[in-house]
């Protein structure tokens, strides 16, 4: 009876049955398979016709060291496609150097947030490679899964989303005025749900916290001034990933504040998440131009594998080494290491 009394009134919920939501229609989906004189192969795939997987996805989906975990998932970005890939490293036979190493994944349109909502294909990806890695040649439920979740020129996401694409950003002002709510996914933590789908990167937002500590506000103040943030770490990279989504998360501004801002900086009221990046991506990010609050191209969060990348400071303007895993059980604790480079021109 004590422990009644001691109940509060909140704790006392009426049921309520909350229906799942569906995941978002996908625009291709692939597996990769290790191959011992090809490397890593696209084996199988669907697509709508103008995506471009070949000599994509393969890099972006399996970056540097993967080959020293027992499984991952990797969040990239691709044109205007959000991508995720779960990755196993199954036990083989010696012929395949005594390891199978697999990845499925899909690409969805970046129509709402930093990912377009792809977590909600995060279970179903690690089954179905799980499944593929006792058995790489049934690709009957991955045409399954395309039958039922591809894009189609009549799909229409739904509109339960706080969050809008980079070019939702660009709302006239009289409209955030008309509307009166900001299109910021820290809103999502306000609605009557009380809880985020698993696998949500916002879930990471404890760990994010405890990995950086006094560090946070550092790294806060740069993504505030949009800054490009480059995380350097080693595999699994999920964490890392989940990190970008954190920092863009907490860096972003709504859209209630446009008409106190200047008219340039209405298109970096959130930085660009890049998530998973690699030494095939350099071209790409050196096309960027240099930061500015107009452009929110060239304001952007990655973490990478590839520790080359660190080593052009013209690429980033912070840079942040993350401490090894192994560090997380250290008596003392250890922080990241967070370098500023030189601004150009100076």
């Amino acid at each position: 009876m004590a422990s009644d009394r001691r109940r509060s009134p909140r704790s006392i919920r009426p049921d309520v049955t909350v229906l799942p939501e569906l995941p978002p229609r996908i625009a291709a989906i692939f597996l990769i398979c290790f191959d011992v004189k090809a490397g890593y192969t696209v084996k199988w795939k669907r697509a709508i016709p103008e995506v471009v997987l070949e000599n994509v996805v393969e890099y972006k989906s399996l970056p540097s060291g993967l080959h020293n975990v027992r499984e991952d998932l990797v969040y990239f970005v691709h044109q205007q496609y959000a991508g995720i890939s779960a990755f196993i490293n199954h036990p083989a036979a010696e012929s395949e150097r005594n390891a199978l190493m697999i990845a499925v994944g899909v690409l969805v349109p970046l129509s709402y947030g930093r990912l377009g909502k792809a977590w909600r294909h995060t279970a179903k990806l690690k089954e179905l490679a799980r499944s593929l890695a006792d058995d790489s040649d049934n690709t009957d439920p991955l045409s399954a899964y395309w039958e039922t979740h591809q894009l189609s020129e009549d799909t229409v996401s739904p509109p339960d989303s706080p969050s809008g694409s980079i070019a939702s950003l660009k709302t006239p002002v009289r409209d955030v005025y008309a509307r009166h709510r900001a299109l910021s996914d820290a809103t999502a933590l306000l609605t009557s749900k009380q809880s985020l789908a698993p696998y949500h990167p916002a879930l990471s937002l404890p760990e994010f916290l405890d990995t950086f500590g006094p560090l946070v506000f550092q790294l806060y103040r740069a993504a505030l001034l949009r800054k490009r943030i480059l995380l350097v770490g080693e595999a699994p990279v999920e964490e890392s990933c989940n990190f970008v989504y954190d920092l863009a998360l907490l860096s972003s501004l709504p859209q209630s504040l446009l008409p106190l801002l200047p008219a340039t900086a209405s298109a970096a009221l959130r930085p660009r998440p890049l998530f998973s990046i690699g030494i095939h991506d350099m071209p790409y990010i050196a096309s960027l131009s240099y930061p500015a609050v107009s452009d929110p191209d060239s304001c952007w969060i990655a973490c990478t594998t590839d520790r080359v990348l660190s080593l052009k400071p013209e690429l980033y303007d912070v840079l942040v080494n993350l401490p090894p895993a192994y560090s997380k059980h250290a008596p003392v604790k250890t922080y990241p290491a967070i370098t500023l480079t030189a601004p150009q021109g100076t």
